[in-house]
């Protein structure tokens, strides 16, 4: 798997074509924008106080799943 990274307006614009109306494609690049935009890159302590350890990044996570062929078909 392999990230593209596409530009906002380039996404609004083939979520358009594809026939997605506009207020559901504005509200879906709002939320893209904001997820996307930085300030969820940090863990939180939510993760220590319900789960009683570290929190950790997706890339982290990620890794040690492949890394214990929990997806090896």
């Amino acid at each position: 798997m392999r990230l593209v990274p596409v530009p906002p307006h380039a996404f609004r614009d083939a979520l358009l074509a594809a026939g997605v109306p506009k207020p559901e494609t504005d509200l879906i690049l709002y939320l893209l924008t904001t997820v996307l935009d930085g300030r969820n890159d940090k863990p939180a302590d939510g993760v220590r106080a319900a789960l009683h350890r570290e929190a950790c990044s997706f890339e982290d996570y990620a890794t040690r799943a492949v890394a214990s062929g929990v997806w090896d078909v």
